[in-house]
């Protein structure tokens, strides 16, 4: 006899049971159909099934941040971000940074926290690479892909305090190449374990799209500048929905442009380059290296943030690529490139460089499996990570010293229960 479930949990198991189908095919999702299939050539294009050699006669730094804070009555937040960088041949660097700051936005202030973390291991790179001389293959592996820590759209954010953190990062961000690039065996890499980025794909659906657009050309009535419309229409969208219903909604309904419906309806699914790798590959290798750069209207840039602007304009491309483990979902790396970080191009597929093949040995090396992408990065975690427990125990007694106050009297209930 089975047991009947009572209470919440009770109303749970029917709630699941009476969603199980529709649970069940959200999870498995995926890109099917005849796109599909024009999906699945693309990627075969572009990944390399082979197995990466793993290397040895290197030194390996690895980059990773720890926050928390304690949440006042008044809503003003002490924050603690830390960095650490462990270096495989001699001592690990630190870097760490307290405030207390009002949030006016809460989008803010979370933006401001990742912000202010990536300063600081910035700020513990730094410390890891001054007066060092590299005399054998230095990689310096930061956790996450260099693309956030590099596009910082400029602009203050709506907090109490240090409003131009922004500004700030960028700055660390221009020293951290400058002494990369001055030093001759020193590689700056990101290692990004769960991207959701969709780089490849949005390349490969517009890809499609161009192909769809030359076919249905010979098959229909609209002029070229119509379907030259279509396709700039197409890079519009984004992800709003209500972008895409226009879009659609102005296509004709003939049978030659189906298949163009199917894509504009296929695009406004968000799917993840990791998704798409996983699902049309099965084995180990890597994709192609592509080049990526982003965009800034000038002319949304307030006159103060000018200098900002300045600075990103400064910066230079990327190059990422994935590679993929055996029975592993997709690893994200990301390259310096030589081109321009602020440059309105769409991304080129490259050809894998003799620093990146070394660099791809480097992180096969390194990979420990699923649960240690890789084990470097994952002692710079181990150091840095700042868990409610450490914030209680150790950095709240800390603060309370050095006030001579106990923060009870102004915590939040919340944090007394805790």
């Amino acid at each position: 006899m089975v047991k009947k479930l009572s209470g919440f949990t009770g109303i749970f198991n029917q709630e699941i049971s009476d969603r199980r189908s529709s649970v069940k095919q959200a999870l498995e999702g995926g890109v099917d159909g005849e796109i599909g299939e024009a999906v699945s050539g693309k990627i075969e294009s572009v990944f390399n099934t082979q197995e990466v050699d793993e290397t040895e006669g290197f030194r390996v730094m690895g980059t990773d941040a720890g926050r928390n804070e304690i949440e006042f009555r008044n809503n003003t937040n002490f924050f603690v971000a830390r960095a650490s960088t462990t270096d495989s041949g001699a001592e690990t660097s630190r870097a760490l940074e307290t405030g207390v700051v009002r949030p006016y936005r809460k989008e803010d202030y979370e933006e401001f926290m990742r912000r202010i973390s990536e300063k600081v291991e910035i700020e513990s790179m730094l410390k890891a690479i001054e007066n060092e001389d590299f005399e054998k293959p230095t990689y310096l592996l930061v956790d996450g892909t260099l693309l956030t820590r590099m596009y910082v759209k400029p602009g203050e954010l709506r907090i109490s305090d240090r409003k131009n953190i922004k500004a700030r990062l960028t700055s660390s961000f221009q020293k951290l190449l400058k002494q990369a690039r001055s030093r001759e065996n020193l590689m700056l890499v990101g290692v990004s374990k769960d991207p959701n980025s969709g780089i490849l794909y949005r390349k490969i659906m517009k890809e499609i799209l161009e192909d769809r657009l030359e076919e249905v050309s010979g098959e229909t009535d609209l002029a070229d500048e119509d379907l030259e419309n279509l396709y700039e229409e197409f890079e519009s969208i984004g992800y709003a929905p209500s972008k895409v219903e226009r879009a659609i909604d102005n296509l004709e309904t003939g049978d030659e442009l189906r298949k163009i419906r199917d894509l504009f309806e296929r695009f406004r699914v968000r799917h993840s380059d990791r998704e798409i790798l996983q699902q049309f590959t099965d084995t180990e290798g890597f994709t192609d290296p592509v080049s990526l750069s982003v965009s800034i209207d000038s002319r949304e840039v307030d006159q103060d943030d000018q200098s900002h602007f300045r600075a990103l304009r400064k910066l230079p491309n990327l190059r990422t690529l994935y590679w993929r483990p055996k029975n592993d979902s997709p690893i994200r790396l990301d390259f310096l490139g030589e081109g321009k970080l602020l440059d309105d191009r769409e991304p080129e597929v490259k050809n894998l460089s003799e620093t990146e093949a070394e660099a791809l040995k480097l992180i096969k090396t390194g990979y420990a499996g699923e649960n240690m992408h890789n084990v470097w990065i994952s002692q710079a975690d181990e150091d840095a990570g700042l868990s409610n427990q450490e914030m209680k125990n150790v950095y709240r007694p800390l603060l309370e010293s050095q006030l001579g106050e106990n923060l009870d009297r102004y915590a939040r209930r919340r944090d007394k229960r805790a």
